[in-house]
Order: C-alpha cells, then sequence, then structure tokens
C-alpha cells in the first residue's frame, strides 16, 4: 500500500506542478487580431505574421488572427492580404491587452511577391526593387503581349517589332539578360533569340504579375542578370479548395480591332483539386496617325489543364498546356512575313511543408517545354523552321536553423535541345546543358534585416557541326562555363512604415547560343549576325539603394542603381554590308549601367490621389563613354484619380524625353507627350466580383515612336484608340 501511497503522491506533485507552470506567463499567453478595412468590415484570408517566431495564420469568417503560447515582449505583427496596402504594427504581449485591431486600406497596386525570394514576401520588406502588377491596376493596363501590358511600370520598356512580337527591357537589359518566366518556370520560347520574337503567353490568363528590377542571378541563374518577369496564373493548386472558383476576362478594341477572353475554372473537394483554363486573342492591322501599319495582325489560341492533390501541409500537382500565335512581321521581305509560334507545355510540382527539424520544407518544380516556329513567307511557303525543346528540375529544400534565421538551398538543372532549318538556319543544332547549386539565407531582426547567398552555375554547348569547314564561316566549337554569383542585402526599418533596403550582387551571365554561333543574315535583327565561339562570361557587380515608405496619406519608393559589367556582349557595326545588310560583330566591351526609379502616391483629399513616377538609365562603355545600343529614354508620368466605393476614374499623362545618346546606325528618337483616360468599376455580389473597365488610350492621337522598336523609322506607334474589358472572380 505504501507503494500506492508513493505514486498517488507523486502524481498530485506533479500536477500541481504541471497547474503552476500553466498558469506561469513562461507557456505564453494568446494573441488576437481582427482585420478590418478602413471602415470596420472583417477582412477574410488576410495573412497575419510574427516574423520573429515565424509564426503564420490567415484572418477567419470574422477577420480574426489568433496565436496561441506567444511569450512576454514586443513583437511586430505584419499582415497582409491581395488588393490591400500592407501594414505592420507592434504589438506588447504581457503588458497591453492581448486583442488588437488592425485597418488595412484598399490600394489600387499590389505588393506581394513570389518571384523575389524562395518564399511569398511583401515588396516593401523585400532586398531588391520589385513591381506586382495585378487586380484592377492588371485590368487597367492589360494588353495584346505581356511588353505591352509591362512598358508603364517604373524602370520596364517594351522591345518590339511592330506590335505582335514584343518583350520587357528592363533597366535598359533585353534579350538573354531578361529572364521571362511562367509561375516561377521558364517559359522555353524564343524571345529572347531575335527582334521578331515574341513572348507565347496571354497577359489575361494571369493572376498578377511580378518584375524583378536588377540582378537576380542568385535564385534564377544566367539569365536573370538584368531582371526577372514573371507571370502568375496560379494554375496548379497548391492549397486545399472547396467548391467551385473562376475567373473570366473579356476585351475588345477599336484601334486594332480587338477581341479576346480568357478564363478558367477550378473544383475541389479540399483533397483533389481540377482546373481547366484557356485563351484566345486577335488584332487586325494597327492604325497610327498615319494609317494602318500593313501586316501588323496577331492571333493567340492557348488551354490547358491540371490536376493537384493538396492537404494543409503541401500538395503534389501537374498539368499540361498548348498554345498557338500567329502574327505579322512589318517591312520584311516585302511585308508578307508572318510567324507561328506552337508550344507544348508540361509542369510537374510538389511541396511539403511543416516537416520540423533543420529542415521544415522542401520543393520541387519540374517542366518540360516542346517549342517550334515556322517563319512563313508571302506565299505561305515555310522559310525557316525552329525546334526548341527544353526540360528543367529544380529542388529547393527549406530550413529555418535559429528564432532569427530561416534560408533555402537547393539545385537546379536544364537540358535544352536546340535546331534549326532553312534560309535563316544562323547556328548548328546545339545542345545545352546546365546544373547549379545555390544558398540562400535570411536574419531577420525586430529593426532590420540581412540577406546573404551563393550560386555556382556550370554550363556546356555541344553543337553538331560538319567536319569540313566553309570558307569565310568560322567554325563553331564546343564551350563549357562555371560562373559563382551572389548579394549581400540589407534591409532596415525606419519606423513601421518606412524601410530601406541595400543590395550588392556579383552576377555572371554565360554568353547565348545566339551569340556563339550564329552566322549569316537575319532579317528579324536587320543585320547579318557574326558569333564568336571565343567570348568570354559576363561578370558584373551592381548595387541598388531603395527608399519606401506607406504613410497614412503619402506612398512610395524611390530607387538609384549601378552595374558595371565586365565583358559586355552587344552587336559590334563593322561599317560592312552583306546581303544588304549591315554586318555585326558579337563582341564584348567593359560597360557601366546607372539610373533611377521613382513613385510615389499622394492622397489629396478624400477619394483624390495623385500618382507620379519617372525612371531612366544611361550606360556606356566604360573606356570612352560611348552610349551602348538600344538604351531607352528617361520618362515620367502623373496621374490623378477618383475612388470611392468601387468607382476609379484616372487622368493619366505620360512623357519621354528624345534619346539622341544613339550607338552606330541607330537613329534619335523624339521626345513626346501621351494623354490616357481610364475609368473602371467594381461591383461586389456574394463571393464573385466582377470588374468593368474603359480606357481612352492616346486620347489625342498623338503620334510618337518607341525608341526600342525595330521598325520605329518606317511606322509611328498605336493612335488613338477606346479599349473595353470585363471581369470576374468567383
Amino acid at each position: 500500500m505504501s507503494i500506492f501511497r508513493g505514486i498517488e503522491r507523486g502524481a498530485v506533485g506533479v500536477g500541481l506542478t504541471l497547474a503552476a507552470l500553466g498558469a506561469s506567463p513562461a507557456l505564453g499567453e494568446t494573441l488576437e487580431a481582427r482585420i478590418t478595412d478602413l471602415d470596420g468590415v472583417a477582412l477574410v484570408g488576410a495573412s497575419c505574421a510574427l516574423p520573429r517566431l515565424k509564426q503564420e495564420v490567415v484572418s477567419d469568417a470574422q477577420g480574426q488572427c489568433r496565436f496561441e503560447s506567444v511569450d512576454a515582449g514586443a513583437y511586430d505583427l505584419s499582415v497582409r492580404l491581395r488588393g490591400y496596402t500592407s501594414a505592420r504594427v507592434a504589438v506588447n504581449v504581457g503588458t497591453t491587452a492581448l486583442t488588437t485591431t488592425v485597418k488595412l486600406k484598399e490600394s489600387f497596386h499590389f505588393s506581394e511577391s513570389v518571384t523575389v525570394g524562395p518564399q511569398s514576401k511583401d515588396t516593401f520588406e523585400s532586398y531588391q526593387a520589385a513591381t506586382v502588377l495585378g487586380g484592377e491596376d492588371l485590368q487597367g493596363r492589360l494588353a495584346g503581349t505581356l511588353g505591352e501590358t509591362l512598358n508603364s511600370q517604373a524602370g520596364v520598356n517594351m522591345r518590339a517589332f511592330g506590335p505582335g512580337p514584343s518583350r520587357p527591357v528592363i533597366r535598359g537589359f533585353d534579350g538573354d539578360r531578361v529572364l521571362v518566366l511562367e509561375n516561377g518556370a521558364r517559359t522555353g520560347d524564343l524571345s529572347s533569340q531575335s527582334g521578331d520574337h515574341g513572348v507565347t503567353l496571354d497577359p489575361a490568363s494571369a493572376t498578377q504579375i511580378e518584375v524583378v528590377r536588377g540582378p537576380a542571378t542568385l535564385l534564377y541563374g544566367s539569365n536573370a542578370l538584368g531582371g526577372v518577369v514573371n507571370l502568375v496564373s496560379d494554375e496548379i493548386a497548391t492549397k486545399p479548395v472547396k467548391g467551385t472558383h473562376g475567373a473570366f476576362t473579356l476585351q475588345g478594341g477599336t484601334a486594332n480591332a480587338e477581341a479576346g477572353g480568357a478564363g478558367n475554372l477550378t473544383f475541389g473537394n479540399e483533397r483533389w483539386a481540377f482546373r481547366v483554363g484557356g485563351s484566345g486573342h486577335r488584332t487586325g492591322d494597327v492604325k497610327t496617325p498615319d494609317g494602318a501599319i500593313p501586316n501588323s495582325q496577331s492571333e493567340l489560341k492557348a488551354g490547358g489543364a491540371s490536376l493537384s492533390r493538396t492537404a494543409p501541409s503541401g500538395y503534389f500537382g501537374a498539368s499540361y498546356a498548348y498554345d498557338d500565335t500567329d502574327y505579322g512581321i512589318p517591312f520584311v521581305e516585302e511585308g508578307g512575313t508572318t510567324l507561328n509560334p506552337r508550344r507544348h507545355r508540361v509542369d510537374v510540382r510538389a511541396e511539403k511543408r511543416n516537416l520540423g527539424g533543420f529542415i521544415q520544407g522542401v520543393k520541387f518544380v519540374g517542366g518540360y517545354r516542346d517549342y517550334k516556329h515556322d517563319e512563313k513567307e508571302a506565299d505561305g511557303l515555310v522559310a525557316t523552321s525552329f525546334k526548341n525543346r527544353f526540360t528543367e528540375g529544380q529542388l529547393l529544400l527549406n530550413h529555418g536553423s535559429g528564432v532569427h534565421s530561416k534560408g533555402t538551398f537547393g539545385a537546379w538543372a536544364t537540358h535544352r535541345d536546340y535546331a534549326t532549318a532553312g534560309e535563316e538556319s544562323l547556328a548548328p543544332p546545339t545542345k545545352q546543358n546546365s546544373v547549379s547549386g545555390f544558398l540562400y539565407e535570411e536574419l531577420t531582426y525586430q529593426h532590420f534585416g540581412l540577406q546573404l547567398g551563393g550560386r555556382l552555375d556550370h554550363t556546356t554547348f555541344d553543337t553538331e557541326t560538319t567536319t569540313v569547314a566553309l570558307a569565310g564561316i568560322p567554325t563553331p566549337r564546343d564551350r563549357d562555363f562555371t560562373e559563382a554569383s551572389g548579394s549581400l542585402g540589407v534591409l532596415g526599418y525606419l519606423g513601421r512604415d518606412v524601410t530601406v533596403a541595400l543590395n550588392f550582387a556579383r552576377s555572371a551571365r554565360n554568353p547565348s547560343l545566339e551569340e556563339l554561333y550564329n552566322f549569316g543574315p537575319h532579317a528579324g535583327n536587320f543585320a547579318f549576325e557574326v558569333g564568336s565561339s571565343d567570348l568570354a562570361a559576363e561578370r558584373g557587380m551592381g548595387i541598388d539603394l531603395s527608399l519606401r515608405w506607406r504613410k497614412p496619406r503619402v506612398s512610395g519608393e524611390l530607387t538609384v542603381f549601378g552595374n558595371r559589367i565586365d565583358d559586355f556582349i552587344f552587336p559590334v557595326q563593322t561599317g560592312e554590308r552583306e546581303d544588304d545588310l549591315p554586318v555585326i560583330v558579337y563582341a564584348a566591351r567593359d560597360a557601366q549601367f546607372r539610373g533611377l526609379e521613382a513613385h510615389v502616391d499622394v492622397d489629396l483629399a478624400k477619394s483624390f490621389s495623385v500618382e507620379l513616377g519617372a525612371d531612366g538609365v544611361r550606360a556606356q562603355a566604360r573606356d570612352n563613354d560611348d552610349p551602348l545600343p538600344r538604351i531607352p529614354p528617361y520618362r515620367g508620368w502623373v496621374a490623378l484619380r477618383f475612388e470611392r466605393k468601387g468607382f476609379h476614374l484616372e487622368g493619366e499623362l505620360r512623357a519621354s524625353a528624345k534619346q539622341d545618346r544613339v550607338y552606330g546606325l541607330e537613329t534619335p528618337t523624339n521626345g513626346f507627350s501621351l494623354v490616357n483616360l481610364h475609368t473602371s468599376y467594381r461591383l461586389i455580389r456574394g463571393a464573385s466580383i466582377h470588374t468593368f473597365t474603359l480606357r481612352f488610350d492616346n486620347a489625342t492621337d498623338t503620334r510618337w515612336r518607341n525608341h526600342l522598336n525595330f521598325i520605329k523609322d518606317q511606322a509611328p506607334e498605336m493612335g488613338r484608340g477606346l479599349k473595353a474589358l470585363y471581369s470576374v472572380r468567383f
């Protein structure tokens, strides 16, 4: 019996000890935050985070976020929700009330980016300059091509060859230095290769479009030396879906007889999610103040489906999509040339979160692209065919080794099989293989954060060449490159509503296939191109300094940047002509890029606000200050807005300076001013959000020319046009 009494006394002692511990603050308290809009209406689905504790929850139907077992002390509570300006407030657990209210202001500009880091991050707290275009902001800028849609964003311009083919240019960087992604994966097209090759993505299918300005080689490899553009469409479900959800967009315009639509439907039972989607878009010849541009029509068709197995802690999904594009190339080969890109796309993605231990999450991204396009003459015969098969895989391991630290390390590999046949078969069949390893770390404290990391890339080019060298044609040789990149970033919080970000980056880019091996007449670049198998890799040192503020009535960002690049590769004009085209040789010189980007929103009075912005870059050779080719001019803009209860009215004036710092045969471009008008109305009915938009672009029918358009000397840009859009999300 004494044994049982001893056990009984021991159990009572343990119970009293546990009770005492339960009453002790050491086990922590409960912190509740109610998230509302400025009118006090509860907001559902807001992300609430305590960065110091690495805890994150989502607000419920009453707008409540609840954190359990929070130790006494001072914390920063970060709250963000798509379509609203994020907030960061101080909470003091243990000395003040444990229930707080956070009010979010509706924002015309989106802020949460999935591209700036291994995990999503508010651009207000990112180490690099970034822009997110979504919601009404995307609706107000939506165009038929990705380049035109982003052309009005700070630091982003549009390279074009008429209206059909276009591509974003970031801080003066074009082609192989700007990486275009679709849901974080490479597109596998040839848009970086030539001025007449376009990006095969429909912006109308996007949930949001993100731009990282500046070197992003740490996460994305050598093709991101200038920046990254990521079209996000949420194609594969990554979280449990219940019921039916979808989105549809319709658009039409008068300046180019435009008509298009895009839509998707997702069905889920919280375990499985099935999605179907598609889009179509067509335009006729573009009308300018000087008349229509012949052979400037375009057409795009796309469709696909995905299936995903989801759970609160992860997902596994796969998707298939096909797109078919057809567009004209004005003023080439007697004005009758058309291009017909087609692409099959397969993606596989998986992620497991909340693993516990050192490795807290694992993510895999894989994809296969089978891209083909034909360049056809006016009689319909195929002059040149291109094939580009691309496979990639990426594995990311997320860890949290301490209270203040978290990071990601992983590996990435690609295989590319490229071949051409026909008149413009400029490069030999080539297999390109790349493999890399990278490390990305963040240290987060209450008033500042540090980011550092490194990446090692190895790339090989294996060509298939004839054993007999042809007279006058350089014999290509196989090449391999091993390059290292690294970055160091500092983020400081100067109060709750001001941040400053300083980022240093050492980046590298191996020459592209075209720069190494092209030889022959290339009408799409208006040049006879001569590549060089002896080119070395580019190596750059970059610095970005950004000041961001989100005051109750004023928000904005100011960024200054500089890049010094050794062995910068560009087409050097020899002064000779071949096949009635100027001869260019891909060669290298040391270069320097310097510029600024500024954007500010000011609330003038209730419902009235003004937006001001400017950007510009100066790029030159370091040895003699010669300008580099095809650099965009300085720009500025001002917009006056009225917003109330879902109604939006805006008038915008955009101005561009003259660009007379030109290289070789490049011609100067005069400055211009454009007036754009825009109105929209958002109607919420239950779980559905309807948006009606009407735009009046180039309202004064100004004759203007885009300095980065290959045919700017033959025709001006689009004239006055009315565009109507309707979208619904449910």
